[in-house]
């Protein structure tokens, strides 16, 4: 923190006051030292909490040499590091009254497979969900906040989309072999890619048990092998997806699909109106991925905007991927440079509200 106000006032009590301490730009404690000739220090202590920008943008980036989740404002503003820990945090995701932040680290066990964590929209009060020997990722909030999904590998044997109660309690299997799983805003179904080769699939989060009769998967009409990374739409009528190496989107029952562009795109996301999908690309000749927005009833190429326009190289992250967003964003798109000097390994914007 820092000391305003050099000239002392005494106030009617003889109470002087030497100046306002500001706190840092950092959460958790903060602490101040005053001391003056011939007086025994005085020490101040504080919580300090970040005011969320509104309109903000989480994150996940490796600018300080490991992988933390940072917060800014989408146009102006210094990103704030929310998670500031030696470790690797990543796949951030914000629940929809934007109070919580789900995300994946293995600051348990540094250099182990990620687990699933909530923490404050502050970055405070990080809480461990998940204990798995193997990887734990991809989590996202149902629109209630009252349990999420994830993907969890080799848990007694079986990978997959499991679902949980947002304390950590009541885990299941929801569906084998699943990953990059995307709750539904009425909350009926989660969209997830099936495997590497079978597309995209639907299931009932409330089905138990997985695979018994009525709780089948459903694969979407119309899906080919590879399809991935579904976003639903606010208010759940369609559904973005990328195929291959382009984004598509279509009606959540899997007819009317369109291609939206022809680079070298990935996981895309819709703002919260449902008139623009950001997501992920490597074009005109920048080698790392950047942040782009197309309007959905584009053609192929057609109404494509950079959010940042200049090509800005940084260190890769861990085993060479430059990464990208991290669907799905259901927040507010915004175009201009969102903060300098680094590639996003994943991004996504806040919520406006329940879709």
């Amino acid at each position: 923190g820092s000391i305003t106000g050099a000239s002392p006032t005494t106030d009617t009590q003889g109470i002087a006051t030497a100046g306002s301490w500001t706190l840092g730009p950092f959460p958790g404690l903060n602490s101040l030292v005053a001391s003056a000739p011939g007086l025994a220090s005085v020490s101040f202590t504080a919580t300090g909490a970040i005011a969320v920008p509104a309109g903000g943008i989480i994150f996940t980036t490796d600018r300080d040499g490991n992988q933390e989740i940072y917060v800014q404002q989408p146009v102006a503003g210094a990103p704030i590091n929310l998670t500031n820990n030696p470790a690797r945090d990543d796949d951030a995701r914000w629940s929809f009254d934007q109070r919580r932040i789900l995300f994946a680290s293995d600051r348990a066990s540094p250099g182990q497979p990620l687990e699933i964590y909530a923490m404050d929209a502050t970055g405070l009060n990080p809480t461990r969900l998940t204990t798995n020997t193997e990887l734990d990722d991809s989590p996202s909030w149902s629109p209630n906040g009252l349990r999420l999904v994830f993907h969890g590998t080799d848990r007694a044997g079986a990978t997959g989309v499991y679902v949980m109660d947002a304390t950590g309690s009541n885990l299941r299997l929801l569906a084998y072999g699943g990953d990059q799983p995307d709750w539904s805003p009425n909350g009926s179904r989660i969209a997830y890619r099936a495997s590497a080769t079978a597309g995209i699939s639907l299931v009932d989060p409330n089905c138990l048990p997985p695979g018994s009769p009525g709780c089948l998967p459903t694969l979407l009409s119309g899906a080919l092998p590879g399809d991935r990374s579904p976003a639903y739409k606010p208010g759940g009528a369609k559904i973005a997806f990328t195929r291959g190496t382009h984004i598509w989107v279509m009606n959540a029952d899997g007819s009317g699909q369109v291609q939206l562009t022809d680079q070298d795109d990935d996981l895309p996301t819709w703002s919260p109106d449902g008139i623009q999908i950001p997501f992920s690309s490597i074009r005109l000749g920048c080698p790392h991925r950047q942040l782009w927005i197309v309007n959905a009833l584009s053609g192929a190429g057609g109404g494509c905007s950079a959010v940042r326009p200049a090509c800005m190289k940084t260190p890769s992250r861990a085993g060479g991927s430059e990464g990208g967003l991290a669907p799905p964003l259901h927040g507010a798109v915004h175009t201009g440079v969102v903060g300098a000097g680094c590639i996003f390994d994943a991004l996504q914007m806040l919520r406006s509200g329940t879709p």
